[in-house]
């Protein structure tokens, strides 16, 4: 089957809004260390990053947690830098601090090179669960809050994804770095520049009953990254050896995606005819900067198979001294059947039968296999 005579239709329609301006200094929370390490309850932190193309000062924001509420002397924040706000930034005696747990533990902030970022304090008392930070610019009134139900583990961050989408519960994920955070550093979950991925949650494909009705398969297709995609190709895949890979006895068509601004989503319906049988597709977007999320997988069955191929004759004893055993099976349709992923179960022992390739109609294809013991309580089936 060509899909590409029979692609009849797509459809490409945006369903979330675009990612927010990063333009001039733009503030936001990168970073939130909720459950500090340990037993100690003074570790808590929260990291700004200036994700704007210029300066901003620090004296034009607050920063609120609950009744707390921190204001900041007149300090330039360069774009791209950032700076922690933590509830117990140094300690004078060398007890439990942030310096002690991020820095190199002199109790003086900025004499080593891990110390290179700004820190400031900032009153704060996080609760583990259902609890929020915001920061609030005060010449637009313009405010951003993370909130969050559970906190992660142990002495583990939550991290931003994406610094030019909006503050949103799908924007942060707890880090996977081995060091468990990365105050002052780039987050380990970081959007890739260019990032494709499919929602997998809402993939679906219609099956129709007959082969006169088309197939219709929809796409949940979202950009992942921090740039915007142009207008591409993906690619679908009919798996005709069912080998789970694209091979050269596969047959390859490709659709078109819209643009996608980052942060957004849109829906593909492919829309095309196929013939009775077993199929596998493989649908495929254009490779980027983290091809992790890039592919989705359908299989189906087009008609019904419940009386195409019988088992029409057994041989459990044989009548030579080869001791070969085997098993007859016909089509007793008008049409020829495929039997790639049709398998010969025995058991509850199945014995793949895509070797076999199509059979004709009105005639057999035969299955020998030397180790089969059948006896007459052995159910056999053909099962597709």
């Amino acid at each position: 089957m060509d899909l590409g005579c029979c692609l009849s239709l797509l459809i490409g329609v945006l369903l979330l809004s675009p990612a927010v301006g990063v333009g001039a200094g733009r503030l936001v929370i990168n970073e939130i260390m909720i459950n500090e390490p340990g037993s100690e309850t003074s570790l808590e932190w929260v990291e700004l990053f200036n994700a704007g193309t210029d300066s901003l000062d620090l004296k034009d924001y607050i920063f609120i947690e609950a009744a707390d509420t921190t204001r900041f002397a007149k300090r330039w924040l360069q774009s791209r830098e950032f700076v922690v706000l933590a509830r117990k930034p140094v300690s004078a005696d060398g007890t439990a601090s942030f310096e002690q747990q991020w820095g190199n533990g002199s109790n003086v902030w900025g004499d080593d090179s891990l110390e290179n970022y700004l820190l400031l304090p900032a009153k704060m008392s996080l609760r583990n669960s259902n609890d929020s930070v915001t920061i609030v610019e005060l010449p637009t009134g313009r405010a951003e809050s993370v909130k969050w139900a559970s906190s992660p583990p142990d002495g583990v961050s939550l991290e931003r994804v994406n610094s030019g989408t909006d503050a949103t519960a799908k924007n942060f994920k707890q880090c996977n770095a081995a060091s468990h955070s990365t105050p002052g550093r780039v987050n380990s979950v970081v959007a890739k520049m260019r990032d494709w991925g499919f929602n997998e949650d809402d993939c679906e494909i219609f099956v129709p009953p007959n082969s006169e009705t088309p197939i219709e398969i929809r796409l949940a297709i979202r950009n992942c990254g921090q740039s915007i995609l142009e207008r591409q190709a993906g690619t679908i895949v009919h798996d005709l050896d069912f080998d789970g890979e694209y091979s050269i006895a596969d047959s390859v068509t490709e659709f078109e995606i819209e643009a996608l601004l980052p942060d957004s989503e849109l829906i593909a319906i492919i829309s095309f005819a196929e013939k009775r049988g077993r199929h596998s597709y493989i649908i495929r977007l254009p490779d980027d900067d983290d091809n992790t999320n890039n592919e989705v997988r359908f299989e189906c069955v087009i008609g019904a198979f419940a009386r195409e191929m019988l088992i029409s004759e057994i041989m459990n004893v044989s009548a030579d001294s080869s001791g070969c055993e085997w098993i007859e099976a016909q089509n007793v349709v008008a049409y020829s059947i495929s039997l790639k992923g049709w398998s010969l179960e025995i058991d509850g022992r199945a014995t793949a039968l895509d070797s076999l390739g199509e059979v004709e109609p009105k005639r057999e294809s035969y299955c020998a296999r030397t180790a089969f013991v059948f006896a007459q309580a052995i159910p056999v089936r053909v099962a597709g």
